[in-house]
């Protein structure tokens, strides 16, 4: 993880209640839960070394990189193409 990703190359999941910045390699740098007035849970934007960060990640045969969708109102990270079906999250 880069010390500080640029906020460019992060999305934001959320449920109009709460609402998290995910940066393109699927770590989520920030997010203040349940409600947006909340104390942040995951604060790694501001303090990269002792504001806690959540990463969901596969390791993928190959050396294949994962496939990140962005949409309007969603994320969806793409971790596994394999025989048996995809791994989304």
């Amino acid at each position: 993880m880069s010390a500080y990703p640029a906020i460019a190359d992060h999305g934001m999941p959320g449920d109009f209640q709460s609402a998290a910045l995910m940066s393109s390699d699927g770590t989520i740098d920030w997010w203040c839960a349940p409600r947006f007035d909340s104390p942040s849970v995951f604060a790694s934007l501001l303090d990269s070394e002792r504001g806690g960060y959540c990463r969901l990640s596969a390791h993928l045969p190959g050396g294949q990189e994962p496939v990140v969708v962005a949409a309007a109102i969603a994320l969806d990270e793409q971790l596994d193409r394999a025989e048996r079906g995809d791994a989304d999250v």
